[in-house]
């Protein structure tokens, strides 16, 4: 709040003095950070994942050794003084994935090796009170697969979403308040080939899309299915990217807002090029895809980090890292209703920085304002830094340095989550340098 106030203050004197008339000058508040807490021991970590609720509660989740493991924080009570392990499996866990609503309510599905086959599980999860008791069994036979997608929406709607190699297809099922899940999964897509990936979103009506990747013999793309709230899935699959662009489909993802509009977006390569591409989700009576699949980025060398989200009025913001010159950097693009795809890309990482861009996040809140945070060699100078970005006025010129490495240590950060609120969760790795013999996971809300 003191922040803000001298920011606006000084904007308000600005003004005054005919130094500051114009509408188009932003004043961005400076995020302030808390103090980095570890909240992992000493072990090999991967497949790190945050949540957070409004009311500023948080978990962080985390793979080690074939087992899963939370970490709950509460705005009351601070850090619970131990992680709990949430998994069932005996054998090993080999994915999982983390989706929360805002009131603090959430769920985490997996994959659970074991000598008999691989099987999907879910268990649910509040906030206020930690893990339920009951997991729930996702598929009814010994299929193996991919990684799952889990969505919850506000009113506690959950949607799941998996893959099995042995029956080449796509499978969901979904939990309703009240009601339970689904007796048995739903066959969203049959095929003789593979199909990986899939995600899923749900808006607020409880209506959602899933998307995934299929081989088809040739190429890899990328397809998507409708589900309606009290109808189910629709008739038709459609495929999101130009039959006529010849390449794999590396990863889609999907984002929707409360609303129901929202936009997916992927990476793709043909063998001498790698690019981005994103189709919009219009929302209404009728809701479809736009005819119009965007070339968000295009360059000769390997794209990745891509993040995406879309915010209450159908704003969207893509960003990704890709090597530009010597160094690897982190770049962005938005889409807004009334003005569509901006012109070109903006590069977000600090260029001033003789560093790589080693990993990347971006979030939005519930008002379009977003975070981009990312951390630039995690040997030589390691650090993690932040940009803010504001719905109606861009990029803040300030890059923050949230985190810097004592010296004998290095890491990069591992996810980032942004509240509706606009409340932030980083989660960075830690290991010594240069034996690399410990490991660790520190966690820092902002303020």
């Amino acid at each position: 709040m003191k922040n803000f106030f001298r920011f606006g203050l000084l904007a308000a004197l600005l003004s005054l003095s005919g130094c500051g008339g114009d509408d188009s000058t932003v004043f961005f508040s400076v995020r302030s950070w808390g103090t980095a807490v570890f909240v992992s021991g000493d072990e090999y970590a991967y497949g790190v994942q945050s949540v957070m609720d409004d009311n500023g509660n948080a978990m962080v989740a985390w793979n080690a050794a074939d087992r899963l493991y939370s970490r709950r924080y509460t705005a009351s009570g601070g850090w619970d003084a131990v992680a709990t392990r949430f998994d069932n499996a005996v054998l090993r866990v080999s994915a999982y994935t983390l989706a929360i609503n805002p009131d603090g309510a959430g769920v985490a599905a997996w994959r659970v090796e074991e000598t008999t086959g691989d099987f999907f599980y879910a268990r649910r999860f509040a906030m206020a009170s930690g893990w339920d008791a009951a997991f729930q069994r996702l598929c009814d036979n010994d299929d193996d697969g991919q990684v799952p997608g889990a969505a919850i929406n506000a009113a506690g709607n959950i949607l799941t979403v998996f893959s099995k190699y042995v029956a080449s297809g796509v499978y969901a099922r979904g939990y309703i308040p009240g009601s339970g899940w689904d007796a048995s999964p739903t066959s969203i897509d049959a095929s003789i080939y593979g199909s990986n990936h899939p995600q899923v979103a749900l808006d607020d009506s409880g209506n959602g899309v899933a998307v995934w990747e299929q081989y088809d013999g040739t190429f890899t793309n990328a397809y998507a299915r409708q589900y309606s709230a009290g109808t189910g899935w629709g008739p038709t699959i459609s495929m999101l990217d130009d039959p006529a662009v010849n390449g794999h489909v590396n990863r889609v993802h999907i984002a929707l807002n409360a609303w129901g509009s929202g936009v997916a977006f992927w990476d793709q390569q043909d063998g001498s090029s790698y690019k981005v591409y994103a189709r919009r989700f219009i929302a209404g009576p009728l809701p479809g895809w736009d005819t119009v699949i965007f070339p968000i980025a295009s360059s000769v060398s390997f794209i990745s980090n891509l993040n995406g989200a879309v915010d209450a009025n159908g704003n969207a913001l893509i960003t990704w890292v890709v090597q530009d010159g010597a160094k690897r950097k982190l770049f962005a693009r938005a889409y807004s209703p009334a003005n569509g795809w901006d012109a070109s890309a903006a590069m977000i990482s600090d260029p001033r920085l003789d560093l790589d861009v080693e990993a990347a996040f971006f979030a939005l809140d519930g008002k379009g304002n977003g975070l981009a945070v990312w951390s630039q060699d995690s040997e030589t100078n390691p650090a993690v830094y932040s940009r803010e970005y504001a719905a109606r006025t861009g990029w803040s010129s300030r890059i923050q340095k949230v985190y810097e490495y004592p010296a004998g240590y290095g890491g990069e950060v591992s996810s980032l989550y942004l509240t509706p609120r606009g409340k932030a969760l980083v989660v960075l790795t830690s290991y010594d340098l240069p034996a690399y013999s410990t490991s660790r996971l520190l966690a820092i809300l902002s303020r």
